[in-house]
């Protein structure tokens, strides 16, 4: 399904977004290339923590990308 998503989304040049489950995020990161991590941080506070993207190498390697130029921004919400 995730390789199916993929090509749909090359093909057609967008995006699709998507959610799953801690288990399977190796999975989903050899299929989609990249990653955005969403932390909530609280009941009580209604605003996720800072989010982080990585992206993956054709090895797999994982690189966080972004992270500074995200939570920067974060400061001005």
């Amino acid at each position: 399904m995730l390789a199916a998503l993929r090509d749909v989304a090359r093909d057609q040049h967008l995006t699709i977004l998507g959610t799953c489950q801690d288990s399977v995020l190796a999975d989903a990161a050899d299929v989609c290339g990249e990653l955005l991590w969403f932390v909530h941080a609280s009941e009580a506070d209604i605003i996720n923590q800072p989010t982080s993207a990585w992206a993956f190498d054709s090895n797999g390697a994982r690189t966080q990308l972004t992270e500074d130029w995200i939570t920067a921004g974060r400061a001005h919400a």
